[in-house]
């Protein structure tokens, strides 16, 4: 939802500061908690398949589709709103940190219970 309100309610800044706003972070988290979530559903749905890393690529595929598709929907669908590369950009790049430190997280919880 906060993705597709009309452009009169969201502030506009230009130039280099436009990659330093406070929207990309939260692009960054976002996608990230989005790839987290997911991450962990399919991981676990497939734990012991051979495929299990495919799963990263989906996750990534989803982060990119989302964040491109939310743009394309405020350039042409919402009133006041243009699309972004820079959020589709921060969108991806959440979607790639949250899969990895999910998958971080899962290999450091393996190798603890190999050691026990």
């Amino acid at each position: 939802m906060l993705m597709i309100i009309p452009g009169n309610y969201v502030p506009h800044e230009l130039g280099f500061w436009v990659l330093l706003q406070p929207d990309k972070f939260v692009h960054l988290v976002l996608f990230g908690g989005l790839s987290v979530l997911i991450a962990y559903d399919l991981l676990v749905q497939y734990k012991n398949s051979k495929y299990r890393y495919i799963v990263v690529v989906i996750i990534v595929l989803t982060g990119i589709i989302v964040g491109v598709g939310t743009e394309m929907l405020q350039k042409h669908c919402v009133t006041g709103r243009n699309g972004n590369m820079y959020d589709a950009a921060a969108d991806l790049v959440g979607s790639i940190i949250g899969c990895l430190g999910y998958l971080l997280v899962e290999l450091k919880k393996t190798r603890n219970r190999e050691q026990e």
